[in-house]
């Protein structure tokens, strides 16, 4: 049986961001895959993985090992180097290079690195 495309329709869209993230990374990664975003409390988004030390607070963090990168304390910007190796040791399937409340303008080229 096949419906008819004239009666029936579907709108297939997140609700939101968070939402989106979400399915982007089940899309991408396997369960217990590594991501790396960057840290909430340094300008990341909680829904890139946020967790504390003894809690998983958003659900990627729960199904993904999600491990944050952080700002340079002194100079609160991305060190892109420090950055480059620590994603090298990690080895995460996915590198996040956005942000929820981070001033400066992103490297993307040099985050692709």
């Amino acid at each position: 049986c096949r419906l008819d495309p004239n009666e029936w329709g579907v709108n297939v869209q997140s609700l939101s961001g968070s939402p989106a993230n979400f399915q982007v990374f089940s899309a991408l990664c396997n369960v217990h895959d590594r991501i790396m975003g960057l840290d909430l409390p340094h300008g990341g988004h909680l829904s890139h993985g946020y967790q504390t030390d003894t809690k998983k607070i958003s659900m990627v963090s729960k199904y993904f090992e999600s491990i944050p990168y952080r700002l340079n304390e002194e100079t609160g910007v991305i060190d892109y180097d420090e950055c480059e190796k620590f994603a090298m040791r990690i080895r995460p399937k996915i590198l996040i290079a956005g942000t929820s409340a981070y001033s400066r303008l992103i490297d993307y080229s040099r985050m692709r690195q």
